[in-house]
């Protein structure tokens, strides 16, 4: 457990919404992260047997404004661990992840109650040598920076 708090406004809750929004799809048209995203000290570990889903935890020195005078605008780094019981699945699903965290760029793209401006420094996906989460054998770590903005100012 990172100790960090998880807010309304949250960089994880944000990323998490986006990927749940975006990459989760439906049962009818599942996306590459069918089973969605979680946040590793909050949500009990999904089974991924039927797909894929992401294990979100953020760095805790990461965490800066890039505006001195602005708390609502927020730099963090954030680790994307993607986790399936099939290599080609976790494999697949974490270039799908990797791919859509670059595209994010301006005009900003809305993620849960925050708003996105800027990804950046992306990294992976890179093989997490098993057993990878727990009991599960794939799972592949993808890392990049947000910039998101909070319209309450950070409150």
């Amino acid at each position: 457990m990172l100790g960090l708090a998880v807010t309304a406004e949250s960089p994880l809750l944000a990323v998490s919404s986006w990927i749940n929004q975006d990459l989760q799809g439906s049962r009818q048209n599942p996306g590459p992260v069918n089973l969605g995203a979680v946040i590793e000290e909050y949500s009990p570990p999904r089974s991924p047997a039927t797909g894929a889903f992401v294990i979100l935890t953020q760095a805790p020195e990461s965490v800066r404004s890039p505006v001195a005078e602005d708390d609502a605008v927020t730099t963090c780094r954030i680790v994307h661990l993607v986790v399936s019981a099939k290599p080609a699945t976790a494999n697949s699903a974490a270039m799908a992840l990797a791919a859509a965290i670059r595209s994010v760029a301006p005009p900003a793209r809305s993620m849960g109650g925050m708003t996105c401006l800027t990804t950046g420094n992306v990294q992976g996906p890179v093989s997490v040598p098993g057993p990878g989460v727990d009991q599960w054998d794939y799972c592949q770590q993808v890392t990049a920076d947000y910039t998101l903005y909070d319209s309450d100012g950070g409150a």
